[in-house]
């Protein structure tokens, strides 16, 4: 099964999830924020409460879980920013996440 983790989210990333989700994607989130005021860790598959700044531990925590591919949640305000450029005609899909839900290998690396 593919793994999916989704780094920190928002309500907006709960449909990401659900997408992810319908794909037969398994779904992690990670945010240092309880499940209560972090809603897509109620939709998600499992989650984490590792700080998205904690590279090492969740470099680590990826490579122990065998993750397919790591994506970042979405922000209501960006969402401005996001519809120009799909007006523009660019695709707002990131390629790791395209990868995955194509059933593709995807090799993550968290430094560059």
């Amino acid at each position: 099964m593919k793994k999916l983790l989704m780094l920190g989210t928002s309500y907006e990333s709960c449909e990401m999830i659900k997408y992810a989700k319908s794909k037969g994607v398994y779904t992690i989130v990670t945010d240092p924020r309880e499940p209560e005021k972090s809603i897509a860790k109620l939709v998600a598959d499992e989650y984490w409460m590792i700080n998205v700044s904690d590279i090492d531990l969740l470099e680590k925590k990826c490579k122990e879980e065998k993750i397919n591919a790591v994506i970042c949640g979405v922000r209501r305000k960006l969402y401005q920013f996001y519809r120009r450029f799909q007006l523009n005609g660019f695709r707002l899909q990131s390629s790791a996440a395209r990868q995955l839900l194509r059933g593709q290998s995807v090799h993550n690396t968290f430094r560059g």
